[in-house]
């Protein structure tokens, strides 16, 4: 699911610019990452998954490698460094969108490890954005649902209902100032471009639109 969001994503953004993106970025899907090692706090199944895949996505004339997953870019510095091709980070095109709306304190909606990694908040507190974490009760429902239900395929309105209210907590809360869909199946089930009043960063199509950028030279 997640290697035809991106397709789709990317085949949209093409037609919408001038100019078009021939062998650029193939897809290699990556539907069965060693996510249990990742989980556990062991990156080099993950990295040497990326690595082959990068280097077969450059065989086959890519020009540009993205980890389209902001989890698994716990990995990506690793790949990036002995990478054949450049490397686009979807934690630096997430900052580059906070930096253009005027964002300074989002709230990122995320699986655990990207909630509480430092790998995610680095970029923005080194650009003075705060990245505010949720509450524990709430880390712990989006992740459950997120590999329970969403990495499944399995999208109900009871559980898009409890992601809005975990939104709107966050928003009475802690005052934050936009919601990033820190996982690529969020935007899935969350597709509004507001919620609460607060707008939504959807990591996904943010990626992908700097992917076309960066191609097409802008």
């Amino acid at each position: 699911m997640r290697t035809t969001t991106v397709v789709s994503l990317a085949a949209g953004g093409n037609a919408a610019r001038p100019g078009r993106i021939r062998r650029s970025c193939p897809t290699a899907s990556t539907a069965r990452w060693p996510l249990e090692a990742l989980l556990e706090g062991d990156l080099d199944p993950s990295v040497r998954l990326f690595d082959a895949s990068v280097a077969r996505l450059a065989g086959a004339g890519a020009r540009l490698g993205l980890i389209a997953s902001v989890m698994m870019h716990l990995a990506f510095d690793r790949v990036a460094a002995a990478a054949p091709i450049p490397m686009l980070s979807i934690r630096d095109a997430l900052v580059d969108a906070a930096r253009a709306g005027e964002i300074r304190r989002p709230r990122v909606v995320a699986t655990r490890p990207t909630n509480e990694g430092e790998f995610s908040a680095r970029p923005f507190e080194a650009a003075g954005i705060e990245l505010v974490r949720p509450e524990e009760a709430d880390r712990a429902f989006v992740h459950e649902v997120y590999f329970g239900e969403l990495v499944k395929g399995h999208f109900t309105d009871q559980t898009r209902s409890r992601l809005i209210d975990v939104i709107k907590r966050m928003k009475a809360r802690d005052d934050v100032d936009a919601v990033i869909l820190g996982g690529t199946e969020l935007p899935l089930i969350l597709r509004a471009p507001t919620y609460a009043g607060v707008p939504v960063l959807d990591a996904t199509r943010v990626h992908v639109e700097a992917a076309i950028d960066w191609l097409l030279g802008a």
